[in-house]
């Protein structure tokens, strides 16, 4: 039946949206929280390619206040976008991270690009 499909999926994209903006968002910004549990949410974005968490996730990657290892997670997350598609104005974002003063963070920059650039693995040969 149609109607229940259409229920099922509309059910499970507003828990989707409640999840992300109620939950995830809100922790992996809040810089008074332990970095163990913002790194555990942002790694949420590895199964869960929500599009609208792109933008927080780029911006806590260039905030230059934030945590390193939380600044490092949030470029690595953006690298599980593979199939994005606009995966390419994603590369063009993170370009500006590959001039970072950290080491850490420019260095996670390039590694994400090559990933974004190299597209997904292929299911036999991964």
């Amino acid at each position: 039946d149609n109607d229940l499909d259409t229920a099922v999926v509309n059910h499970r994209y507003k828990h989707s949206q409640d999840w992300l903006y109620n939950e995830i968002i809100p922790i992996i910004t809040d810089k008074n929280l332990t970095v163990k549990k913002r790194m555990s949410k942002i790694r949420t974005f590895r199964n869960y390619n929500f599009t609208p968490g792109i933008k927080t996730l780029l911006e806590i990657a260039e905030d230059t206040t934030d945590n390193v290892a939380i600044r490092k997670g949030a470029i690595e997350a953006l690298g599980w976008f593979v199939m994005n598609p606009n995966y390419k104005e994603l590369i063009t974002e993170l370009q500006g991270l590959t001039q970072s003063d950290v080491p850490e963070v420019k260095a996670e920059a390039i590694k994400t690009i090559k990933r974004l650039e190299a597209g997904a693995n292929l299911v036999i040969t991964p």
